[in-house]
């Protein structure tokens, strides 16, 4: 029995994010009734995982003056270390890389982070 050399033309599912076709004008549409919030309170919150099958960007904002978010499987939010990303409340939200079944984690003094993910595409 042969071995076939053909391969398949379907997008990959892992390592590639997902970004939706209902783009309008280059905006993302945003899974605004799969948002979440998380209050840190001064020490580190996770978020659930927004998509155990597909990578996604993850639109993040904070109340607070200054919040710090990373990405993990289990992620624990450290002010000021390697790996956490600052996020100003004077920003806009801001895109985050999530991959499939990954969780962020924020920490803040106060205030609220909000995590809105982009739909995915559905295929053709």
């Amino acid at each position: 029995m042969a071995l076939s050399t053909v391969i398949s033309n379907a997008r990959p599912r892992h390592r590639s994010a997902r970004v939706s076709v209902e783009a309008f004008q280059g905006a993302l549409a945003l899974d605004w009734a799969n948002g979440q919030v998380v209050t840190p309170g001064g020490s580190s919150a996770q978020s659930t995982a927004f998509d155990a099958n597909n990578d996604r960007i993850v639109f993040v904002a904070t109340s607070a003056a200054t919040a710090w978010v990373t990405v993990a499987v289990n992620p624990t939010a450290s002010t000021g270390a390697a790996g956490n990303m600052p996020i100003l409340t004077t920003q806009p939200a801001q895109p985050i890389y999530v991959p499939a079944g990954m969780l962020i984690a924020a920490i803040a003094a106060s205030g609220n982070i909000s995590m809105i993910p982009a739909l995915i595409a559905s295929d053709p």
